[in-house]
């Protein structure tokens, strides 16, 4: 049942069923998504070399310094985020 208010659609009313068969359709396409996600990371990886210890703290390092101005500009925009919701109570 479609709920309008002045000619707009205000909510809709599903039942018990209905409601469910949402939410299950949702989480099966989240489910599909996230497969497909980890499918393309590993696709994207293949035939790569897996590091581990001082060298893969190498590469991090190197990755980190090559995405510093990124990097600076995303923990400056949440301290602004933050400092805003501190100022009006959120």
């Amino acid at each position: 049942m479609e709920v309008t208010d002045r000619g707009d659609t205000a909510a809709w009313l599903l039942s018990d069923e209905d409601m469910k068969a949402i939410l299950d359709g949702y989480t099966y396409l989240e489910e599909e998504l996230e497969s497909a996600k980890i499918a393309a990371m590993f696709k994207v990886r293949e035939g790569s070399s897996i590091k581990s210890g001082a060298e893969l703290e190498a590469a991090a390092m190197s990755a980190f310094a090559a995405r510093k101005q990124e990097l600076r500009s995303i923990i400056k925009a949440s301290a602004i985020t933050a400092s805003l919701m501190m100022f009006t109570g959120e």
